[in-house]
Parts: structure tokens; C-alpha cells; sequence
């Protein structure tokens, strides 16, 4: 069982990350930042905001063995793109295992969400061996910070699109206490 686990709310103040008629991602990954925290109660290591660097160092200073952060897609054409997600450090097998018991909490949790699986995070999600848009030269990538300095297992989940936001709020505290009993138990 993890006895510490850092939560940490995606994009700060000056960098708030996307943004759907008029609400901006670091509004609602906060939001959801404190909800996992309740229900991770003492567990629960709240990471202040800031630069993701102070972040990541906050995190190792921590003595977590697991940290999380909220992130919302904001990628693909609006009312088509939709789904849940999770990401995990590219070549971490307890990440992968993590990540997908907390990507099922998440789909257990809300009814008819699309799975969109579990995803090794990739800066920018620029994948190597893959051409991912016009452009990409293979051999630059670069795995995602987050995961890839932390020194717990680290995953960064995407329950859902930003601009899903109205139609899913009813399930935060559902999807925010599912994830909080699948981390309590790892």
C-alpha cells in the first residue's frame, strides 16, 4: 500500500494550459487536485503549484512512492474527440500496471466514456518510430518531464476533454474517488 501520494494540479497560474469558453484547464485540474485529496486523506501529499521543475522537485523531496497529475485533452475537433486516457513513463512496467487500473477506475466510473487506454507519455506525445504529424523527425523525442524526473512511479491522467467539461462534472467526486481506492491499494 502507498503511504504517500503526491497530487499535483496540471499548469500553473501564469501558464494555465487549454482553454474552453472562458474556463481554463488549471481552474478544473485543481478542482480535481483537492477531490483526490479528500479521498486520499492522509495519504495524500498536495504539491503547490508553480513551474513544473519546483514541482518535480517538491514530488522527490516528498518521500511519495506515486504521483499524480491532472491534465484535460484539449487536442482533436471539438464534440468528436472525447475520452478518458492515462499516461505512464515509456518503458515503466509498474507504471503501465498503475496506469491501467486507474484508466478502468476511471471508465468504471463513468458510464458510456470512451476508453482511450493507457499511453506511454511522450513529450508532446511525439512518439518514436512513429511519424506523428508533417514534420517529425524520428530520433528527437523526448519523454514527458513529469514521468520521466519524478522518482516515484508517476502517471498523468486525462479523464476527460476540456470541453467535456459540463457534461462530466457530475462525476468528478466519482472518478476522483475511484482513482483515490485504486492508489490506496497499490
Amino acid at each position: 500500500m502507498a503511504s504517500k501520494i503526491a497530487v499535483s494540479a496540471g499548469h500553473n497560474p501564469k501558464a494555465q494550459g487549454a482553454e474552453f469558453q472562458g474556463v481554463t484547464e488549471y481552474a478544473v485540474t485543481t478542482k480535481y487536485m483537492n477531490s483526490l485529496a479528500k479521498y486520499l486523506g492522509a495519504a495524500a501529499v498536495i504539491i503547490p503549484t508553480g513551474p513544473l521543475t519546483q514541482k518535480i522537485s517538491a514530488i522527490n523531496k516528498s518521500g511519495a512512492s506515486i504521483a499524480l497529475e491532472v491534465h484535460f485533452n484539449a487536442g482533436g475537433t471539438v464534440g468528436k474527440a472525447t475520452g478518458t486516457e492515462t499516461l505512464y513513463c515509456p518503458g515503466s512496467k509498474r507504471g503501465a500496471a498503475l496506469a491501467e487500473k486507474v484508466n478502468n477506475a476511471i471508465v468504471s466510473a463513468v458510464p458510456g466514456i470512451k476508453n482511450r487506454g493507457i499511453k506511454e507519455a511522450w513529450y508532446q506525445m511525439d512518439r518514436p518510430g512513429v511519424v506523428d504529424y508533417k514534420g517529425d523527425v524520428d530520433g528527437d523525442e523526448k519523454v514527458d518531464a513529469f514521468v520521466g524526473n519524478t522518482k516515484p512511479v508517476s502517471l498523468i491522467i486525462e479523464p476527460f476533454f476540456i470541453w467535456e467539461l459540463e457534461a462530466m462534472e457530475n462525476y468528478r467526486e466519482a472518478i476522483c474517488k475511484a482513482i483515490a481506492d485504486v492508489l490506496l491499494a497499490a
